[in-house]
């Protein structure tokens, strides 16, 4: 058995952690990257009173699944600014965005076709280095805090841009619970749910290590429990606290080992209709779950054990249970015309670099089981 774990990134995590940053950011001058959200909620007040004049300036324009013209308008704002680091307060969509502002500072214009080009060179460091980035993540999800990936749309292609590049990596992620405590419901279920199928994903994955797996388990072992709990209560502080461990954790393990095939299935969704993230990557897991049992090499009864089940069969129980809970097939019925609106997508559900991460090769024929075997539930749901 060989295998490597490397993550560059420090990591702080707690309670109140949000205050620390000051001292992250030291003697340098900051570029502020957030949401009008952020701001209209009175994060900047708070935020100027911890860092003063270490803020160089804020651009609260970043807008949910950013595309090459939302990093037009980035770029052009960004540049009225002299700064050494860019603080990234906010979603996965804003950490995202201002890792690929930090990587293509002075590599390309402010036109989307400029940036369409630099993503899809798969955003190349330019000679100067980058604008390094500390990542604090307001909701709990996307791990971005702690990968080098980073998502960009291109709306009018219906394409998505996924960058994988070391250069990436956030320098700092400053991850505090307490940001997300006023989350609403929808927001809290679908970064939720995205939370649960990067660890699952991780420990289905032809790339897990004994380190990524033992992540991930940690990362269910908090997610399982926490979601649910929310759905009931969403003022819950504990839940809160441990679904933000959940997505560090899942997070940590898809740095390693990159996602699967669930996310595959997800991008079209999300392109064509705009289905939320976390819904897109979660309605096919018990599905691939079930698929995957079949060729368990022991990470399975693993992974039921440490959860405190009696046998694997109970992780996929677990998982419907879970889905049910969060009214997936409801939420989903708000943006997807029909079932076979899914499946005519098929063919663009299929992306090698993700796909290829499964434990067993798949094709088309298994992932368009997946979806059939999926929608078996919830097909009347769609209609």
């Amino acid at each position: 058995m060989e295998w490597t774990y490397h993550n560059p990134v420090k990591v702080t995590f707690g309670v109140e952690a949000y205050r620390s940053i000051s001292c992250y950011v030291g003697d340098r001058k900051a570029l502020v990257i957030s949401t009008t959200g952020f701001v209209n909620r009175g994060g900047l007040d708070s935020l100027k009173e911890i860092l003063g004049d270490k803020i160089a300036g804020v651009v609260s324009n970043v807008r949910p699944n950013p595309d090459v013209e939302d990093m037009a308008q980035l770029c052009a704002d960004s540049h009225q600014y002299n700064f050494d680091v860019i603080v990234a307060i906010g979603g996965g969509s804003v950490i995202d965005a201002a890792k690929i502002l930090g990587a293509g500072m002075g590599s390309w214009g402010e036109t989307p076709a400029t940036i369409r080009d630099f993503l899809s060179n798969g955003a190349k460091v330019n000679s100067g280095g980058i604008k390094p980035v500390i990542a604090i993540p307001t909701t709990a999800g996307t791990g971005s805090e702690v990968t080098p990936f980073a998502t960009i749309w291109d709306n009018s292609l219906h394409k998505k841009f996924s960058i994988d590049n070391p250069g990436l990596y956030p320098e700092v992620a400053i991850v505090d619970p307490k940001l997300t405590y006023s989350l609403p419901e929808l927001h809290t279920i679908t970064t939720g749910l995205d939370a649960v199928s990067q660890a699952f994903e991780s420990i289905w994955n032809r790339k897990a290590s004994p380190a990524t797996i033992a992540i991930a388990t940690q990362s269910l072992s908090y997610s399982l429990k926490a979601l649910p709990l929310l759905v009931w209560d969403i003022r819950d502080e504990k839940a809160r606290n441990e679904l933000m461990a959940a997505s560090l954790l899942a997070g940590l393990a898809i740095s390693q080992t990159r996602t699967g095939i669930a996310h595959s299935i997800s991008y079209p969704l999300t392109a064509h209709y705009g289905l939320p993230h976390g819904l897109a990557c979660s309605f096919t897991l018990p599905a691939i779950l079930e698929f995957n049992l079949q060729h368990d090499d022991g990470r399975f009864a693993q992974l039921a054990s440490s959860l405190g089940k009696s046998g694997t069969e109970e992780l996929v129980v677990c998982l419907k249970r879970l889905l049910g809970e969060c009214k997936i097939y409801m939420r989903i019925r708000e943006y997807i015309p029909s079932s076979i609106a899914v499946i005519s997508l098929l063919k663009e559900m299929f992306v090698p670099e993700r796909a290829n991460n499964n434990m067993i090769p798949i094709d088309y024929k298994i992932v368009q089981f997946f979806l059939e075997k999926s929608l078996e539930s919830g097909i009347d749901a769609l209609h």
